[in-house]
């Protein structure tokens, strides 16, 4: 439950019984998985029937695991269903996209005060969040570097209607208690 199971995932994953173990993918290298379980942390692979469908676990997703019999090997054997997606366009000619993230309830979109803050680019990431199905939440970091934090937001609310902007300040505490 910490790390987001709710009953959706249970009822998905209530097909399987025997030697298999739900889990959340906290971490994918080249051709393994980190996979956080209620028995903790393990590092595997994939079954053969996911690598030929193209089906790969992206960070955040659930998925299910199989205890190789008699060895204490698993291996990830399906991708529970997801309820978000963040995903970029993959290299090559497939013109498929990549999903580089899943089942994120909340986005936080964060620039620093200054130079750095460009209500276009926020814009830009609003529409990837939006297009993901998570929530977006704008930080604007730094805030102690404006002379004016409230212009700051201002800066960003034409492109950020109905959406939380929070001004922070690590030196000196502002924002935090609204964060």
């Amino acid at each position: 439950q910490q790390l987001g199971w709710t009953e959706e995932y249970a009822d998905a994953f209530s097909k399987y019984s025997g030697a298999y173990l739900p889990g959340r993918v906290a971490c994918r290298q080249k051709t393994v998985w980190d996979v956080l379980t209620e028995e903790g942390a393990v590092t595997t692979g994939i079954s053969g029937a996911l690598k030929k469908l193209g089906r790969y676990p992206a960070v955040g997703d659930f998925v299910v695991l199989h205890s190789l019999p008699g060895s204490n090997v698993m291996m990830i054997v399906d991708i529970l269903p997801r309820k978000t997606w963040f995903t970029r366009g993959s290299a090559g000619r497939e013109g498929t996209d990549q999903v580089i993230a899943a089942n994120a309830d909340i986005v936080f979109i964060v620039t620093a005060a200054g130079h750095d803050l460009n209500a276009r680019r926020v814009e830009r990431y609003l529409s990837i969040v939006h297009a993901s199905g998570a929530r977006p939440v704008i930080l604007i970091n730094k805030a102690d570097l404006s002379d004016d934090p409230d212009r700051l937001r201002d800066e960003i609310l034409p492109v950020s209607a109905g959406i939380p902007v929070i001004s922070l300040s690590a030196k000196s505490g502002d924002g935090i208690g609204q964060l």
